[in-house]
């Protein structure tokens, strides 16, 4: 069951010799975050974890905890597992995130209510903080700077094939997605573009499924072109025009045409890359 708030109580009422000053950072961020709209956007994300949730199960991490400790972590760089730590071993941090006496919620936890929040809430929530910090004066918003990190990730070796189906993919994708914007004019939208996302992707298997035969079965040096040196797939050439043969016969099995180029000696024979 989602819940929204604990139960306020202030920790330094309990430890009477304790200042209650937040740095003026976190006294700031402790306005702005308590404004509505914030709130409501960030639970109608975490709401979306499971059909029922707002209603039926344990009681969750409040969405107020979530979204501070979040803000926490942002704003001192740190990881979850330290987010943890440090909220857990604060009082002040424990009364900005309003998680007060109680338990706070471990790294795992965390996370995997952070991954529930979209990216457009992310972009309203930034925009509407911003509005907000404007009318309170708290900055003039004039510059926003954002954050972002590199994460390596694997893809496919960009040999010739498979950068050439790309480029019927790609845009194929973005026209299919722009079809919706034609609006009635589905006749138009049937006679100006046809996908051929499916029979490029074949011809791109059929040029590799060769290209490898061919190494299996002749293999050639790394000296023997530039072509099969610089992509790691064999390079077949007759004459001094072989690399141009090549691209044009790649381009060739992609539309379905066939294509020769041969060199100026009077040999014929193409340039194969996977």
């Amino acid at each position: 069951m989602l819940r929204d708030r604990y139960e306020p109580l202030n920790l330094f009422n309990l430890v009477p010799t304790l200042g209650m000053a937040m740095e003026p950072v976190l006294a700031q961020l402790d306005t702005l975050l308590d404004d509505d709209t914030l709130f409501q956007a960030v639970k109608a994300d975490l709401a979306r974890r499971r059909p029922r949730t707002r209603i039926d199960g344990r009681p969750s991490t409040p969405v107020e905890v979530v979204l501070r400790m979040l803000v926490v972590k942002h704003l001192y760089g740190w990881s979850y597992e330290q987010t943890e730590q440090w909220v857990a071993d604060s009082l002040v941090l424990r009364r900005f995130c309003r998680v007060y006496a109680a338990r706070v919620p471990d790294d795992t936890t965390l996370s995997r209510w952070a991954n529930l929040i979209q990216p457009a809430t992310l972009h309203t929530l930034l925009d509407h903080l911003v509005g907000l910090a404007q009318r309170l004066r708290v900055t003039r918003g004039r510059k926003l700077r954002l954050d972002g990190t590199v994460v390596e990730t694997t893809i496919h070796h960009p040999t010739d094939s498979t950068l050439l189906h790309d480029g019927v993919r790609v845009p194929s994708r973005t026209l299919t997605k722009a079809k919706p914007t034609l609006q009635g004019t589905a006749a138009l939208a049937h006679d100006a573009f046809h996908d051929r996302t499916r029979s490029a992707k074949r011809q791109m298997k059929r040029i590799t499924s060769r290209a490898r035969s061919r190494r299996s079965a002749s293999p050639v040096s790394s000296s023997a072109g530039s072509g099969g040196a610089t992509t790691g797939a064999p390079a077949w050439k007759g004459g001094s025009a072989g690399s141009n043969g090549g691209t044009s016969w790649t381009v060739a099995a992609i539309t379905g045409t066939r294509a020769w180029n041969g060199g100026s000696g009077g040999a014929s024979s193409p340039t194969i890359y996977g």
